[in-house]
C-alpha cells in the first residue's frame, strides 16, 4: 500500500506527463496507432483526462496536512467567529461559509455596534418591518398611507386621520416637490430641505399628530429621506431638539439634519449592511437602517460602550412624551 508521501510523487509524476502531452500534436501523441480509428487521443488538445485531475486534487489535500485526513482534522480545529474574515489557507474544503465581516457603527456617547449586521437581522426577525408604499401613488396622498402607517404601530385615530386629510392641499404639493428616491445617504447638499420643511410644516398644530405619527405616516412614501423620529430616536438626538418652544417643522427638520449627519459619519458601514441585506432580499435603505441600529444598541442592557448587535427586547431609556 502507498503511503501519502507516495501516492503524492505518482501523481505529480503522472500530472506532469500529463501537462507535456497535451500539447503535443495527434501524430505526435504515444502509441498512437494503438488506438481504433476514430478515436480521439486520450491526451490531444482540447481533450482532459478527467481522472488525473481528480488525482491530482486528492494529492493536494492529503500533502497539505502531511497525513491523509489531516485537511479534516484543521477544518474541524478552525473557530469560525461571526463578523471575523478567515484568512484564506486557515480552512480546509469542509468548512463552512464565514460570515463578512463589516465596519463598525460609531453612535453618540460612546456607542459602537462591532457587529451591525447581525444587529438589524435580529432585529427584523420580530415585528420591525415597515411596509413602503406604493410607487405609483408616490405623489398623492390620501386615507390609505395613514392606514399603512397604522400598521407599522402609528395608532393614528379616526379623528386624527380625518383632521391629517383636511391638510392634503398642503401636503401633496410638498410631497411631489420631493423625488422618489430622495437620500439621506448622498450628503447634506443633496437633501431638498425646503420641500421638507413644507411637508414637516403641513402637519403643524394638529391635535395628536407628533412627530412619530407624522414620520411613520412619510416614511414609506420617501423611505431613503424621512427616518421615523419616535421617541427611542428623539431621545438619541436630544441634542439636536430645539424643545417644545420651537416651531413644529423646524424642529423636525433639525432632528432630521442631526440624523443625517450620524448617518454620513457611518456612511460606509451602513452602506455594506443594506447590500448585504439586499443579496438576502431584504429592501432596506440606509434611513431605516440606522433606525435599527440606533434602537438595537439604546435597547442593550449595556446602555453605552461597545455592543455586539445583539438586540434587546425592550429599549432602557426614559420615553419621551408624544406631542
Amino acid at each position: 500500500m502507498l503511503g501519502p508521501a507516495s501516492v503524492g510523487a505518482v501523481v505529480h509524476r503522472d500530472c506532469d506527463r500529463d501537462s507535456q502531452r497535451r500539447g503535443l500534436r495527434d501524430d505526435q501523441q504515444p502509441n498512437q496507432s494503438a488506438w481504433p480509428p476514430g478515436t480521439p487521443p486520450r491526451f490531444a488538445s482540447g481533450h482532459d483526462d478527467v481522472g488525473i485531475r481528480v488525482a491530482c486534487t486528492v494529492a493536494h489535500l492529503i500533502i497539505a496536512g502531511g497525513r491523509a485526513g489531516d485537511v479534516n482534522r484543521r477544518a474541524a480545529g478552525t473557530t469560525i467567529k461571526p463578523g471575523v474574515p478567515i484568512v484564506a489557507g486557515e480552512v480546509g474544503y469542509a468548512d463552512p461559509v464565514a460570515t463578512p465581516s463589516f465596519p463598525q457603527v460609531v453612535l453618540r456617547n460612546g456607542v459602537v455596534v462591532e457587529d451591525p449586521l447581525s444587529a438589524v437581522l435580529g432585529l427584523l426577525k420580530g415585528p420591525w418591518h415597515f411596509d413602503v408604499s406604493d410607487p405609483s401613488r408616490s405623489a398623492s396622498f390620501g386615507e390609505a398611507d395613514l392606514r399603512l402607517a397604522n400598521r407599522g404601530g402609528a395608532r393614528i385615530s379616526a379623528a386624527e386621520i380625518e383632521a391629517v386629510l383636511e391638510r392634503r392641499h398642503a401636503i401633496e404639493p410638498a410631497l411631489q416637490a420631493i423625488a422618489l428616491d430622495a437620500s439621506l445617504a448622498g450628503g447634506a447638499s443633496s437633501v431638498p430641505w425646503l420641500p421638507l420643511r413644507q411637508l414637516f410644516d403641513a402637519f403643524a398644530g394638529i391635535r395628536g399628530i407628533g412627530f412619530a405619527k407624522m414620520t411613520k405616516t412619510l416614511h414609506p412614501k420617501r423611505p431613503a429621506l424621512i427616518p421615523l423620529l419616535d421617541s427611542v430616536v428623539r431621545k438619541y438626538l436630544e441634542d439636536d431638539d430645539l424643545g417644545a418652544k420651537a416651531l413644529f417643522g423646524e424642529r423636525a427638520l433639525l432632528l432630521v439634519r442631526g440624523y443625517e449627519r450620524d448617518l454620513d459619519r457611518n456612511g460606509p458601514a451602513v452602506r455594506a449592511v443594506r447590500q448585504e441585506l439586499a443579496r438576502r432580499d431584504f429592501r432596506l435603505t440606509e434611513v431605516r437602517i440606522l433606525d435599527l441600529l440606533i434602537f438595537s444598541a439604546t435597547a442593550s442592557p449595556r446602555g453605552s460602550g461597545r455592543h455586539d448587535g445583539r438586540a434587546a427586547e425592550a429599549p432602557q431609556i426614559t420615553p419621551i412624551q408624544e406631542l
